[in-house]
């Protein structure tokens, strides 16, 4: 547990205490602190929307659910555009797309493939002006607090291989709630 100097806590700063024996110091105001173990305050934060990944077959408006975007590359027709935001910042190249289904169709190369994947996707989002954007706008409405449902084509079950997965696992590193919307049962 990182321990915190108490005088730059009350200033507003989290400054770390390093120790070498019998001696504490902070690493910001360079203060001695005695020895004993400093207990951080809690970093206080508003209240954080969520992220609903889901598929977009079937989907209309969801309930509780702010913003809605479509994160794919070329939407197959128009059918969601009255409900859904297109936002192809946060999906992979047509190239990257591309690249991924002839690694899987020759033969001998299904291992290994979505960690390749997703080393690729990581590396485009990291260069490309429209997934910053994106990036930006989404952090923007999620620390306000609103809700946000991204859907892509990819049923549930594939979700583990799908690139919202790796959305959702750099969302929820940066501190946000990410969670898979119940399917849609049909009669």
């Amino acid at each position: 547990m990182k321990e915190y100097c108490p005088e730059c806590l009350k200033k507003g700063y989290q400054a770390e205490i390093f120790s070498a024996g019998s001696l504490y110091r902070c690493i910001r105001c360079s203060k001695d602190i005695e020895k004993r173990k400093v207990d951080p305050e809690p970093v206080k934060l508003g209240k954080k929307g969520k992220i609903m990944l889901c598929t977009i077959h079937g989907r209309t408006v969801m309930e509780g659910i702010d913003k809605q975007l479509f994160a794919v590359g070329k939407p197959k027709g128009k059918t969601y555009f009255r409900w859904w935001k297109w936002d192809p910042g946060l999906a992979p190249s047509r190239e990257l797309v591309t690249f991924t289904k002839d690694y899987i169709r020759r033969k001998g190369h299904k291992e290994g493939w979505f960690e390749r994947y997703t080393e690729r996707l990581l590396d485009e989002w990291a260069i490309r002006e429209d997934t910053m954007q994106s990036f930006v706008r989404l952090r923007k409405w999620l620390d306000s607090g609103l809700n946000v449902a991204i859907a892509c084509y990819c049923a549930p079950e594939k979700r583990p291989q799908c690139h919202l997965s790796i959305l959702g696992d750099v969302l929820t590193s940066m501190g946000y709630t990410v969670e898979e919307a119940e399917p849609i049962k049909y009669k």
